[in-house]
């Protein structure tokens, strides 16, 4: 009778920490790191280990990720796949154990031996159906561990791939919302913003001007000559050109400023901390030198102009719609300027 309470007791002790161990894996969430040390910890606990890893499989390597216990110095350590049991695991996708590191010829002697290591239970690790690394329990002492280790070890293993599944599903669905958001708000062809997040952040830039009553500039511009560049060389070069406008003006610009391409040649900008006409003057001067270097090619060189125009606000109007005509207006009136002069 005693017998069998005292059997009771036990799956009693060991499922209460099972189930502490499952409740602090899902409380470290999608940090995977946090997650690994939850279960080096929780494992080398409940398989009254001396020390507990994660090794994590790099090329021809195993690498240890998350220690605890006597394993905390081995942090960073790096054991061959082919001489260690570690690799041997990962090869044969499942656990094995190791009685006395001093007459298994499966182990790394070496390492066993810095680290006073003699007893080992090594587990694979399982994401998407691959074995990406192992969990193991060291002890200095031979025959330290049994088959009830193993099978714990490899509960716990079951516990994490169902974390390191859950954190990459949200990973994964995090970079595909990146991925749509990025495509509803930037030009295909140039990555730069395009008119919609152009104009939502223009509007938002003139919200907090008129809220501090200050100055602010947007600045209009249109690639000169596309049509003849598409008629000469090609469709392909054309767009080749406003890939390399575009460019030019970002390193002109600095990070704080926003470019977009707004329409077919047309480029939108707003220079951050820009608020009167001598400021727009100078960022204008500084486009045209930048775009205005010859572009060279496989099939030739052209040399590219932008006709670029300005408006600031409040002189020149208060609302996005009349800075914009305002600022259209003057880039056109600089492109017939340039053509009449040529």
């Amino acid at each position: 009778m005693k017998a069998g309470q005292d059997l009771a007791k036990k799956s009693s002790i060991y499922l209460r920490a099972v189930v502490a161990t499952q409740t602090e894996i899902a409380a470290a969430g999608l940090d995977v790191s946090k997650v690994l040390d939850v279960v080096v910890q929780r494992t080398q606990l409940m398989t009254r280990a001396t020390g507990a890893v994660v090794e994590l499989a790099e090329g021809d390597e195993v690498i240890c990720r998350a220690a605890s216990g006597m394993a905390q110095s081995a942090l960073g350590l790096k054991l061959r796949k082919d001489r260690s049991l570690s690799g041997l695991c990962l090869r044969l996708g499942q656990p094995l154990k190791c009685d006395d590191a001093l007459s298994d010829e499966r182990v790394d002697k070496a390492v066993c031996k810095l680290l006073g290591i003699r007893s080992i239970i090594v587990v694979p690790l399982h994401h998407s159906g691959n074995a990406i690394g192992v969990l193991k329990v060291l002890s200095p002492e031979a025959n330290a561990f049994d088959e009830h280790d193993v099978q714990t070890i490899q509960l716990i293993c079951g516990l994490v791939a169902s974390a390191l599944k859950h954190a990459a599903a949200y990973k994964t669905k995090q970079e595909e919302a990146a991925a749509l958001f990025y495509r509803a708000t930037h030009d295909p062809l140039t990555g730069l913003a395009n008119r919609e997040l152009f104009f939502d952040r223009f509007k938002h830039s003139l919200a907090i001007a008129k809220r501090e009553q200050a100055g602010l500039a947007v600045l209009l511009a249109d690639v000169d000559g596309l049509k003849a560049i598409n008629d000469t060389y090609g469709h392909l070069i054309g767009d080749m050109a406003l890939k390399e406008a575009a460019a030019r003006m970002q390193d002109a610009l600095r990070e704080s400023d926003t470019v977009a391409r707004i329409g077919g040649d047309e480029f939108a900008i707003l220079p951050a901390g820009v608020r009167d006409h001598q400021a727009a003057s100078e960022v204008i001067q500084r486009l045209n030198e930048m775009v205005e270097a010859p572009v060279q090619f496989e099939g030739g060189s052209f040399k590219m102009t932008v006709s670029i125009g300005a408006a600031v606000f409040p002189g020149d109007g208060k609302d996005a719609e009349s800075l914009v005509r305002i600022a259209d207006a003057a880039m056109y009136s600089t492109k017939r300027q340039r053509q009449s002069a040529g």
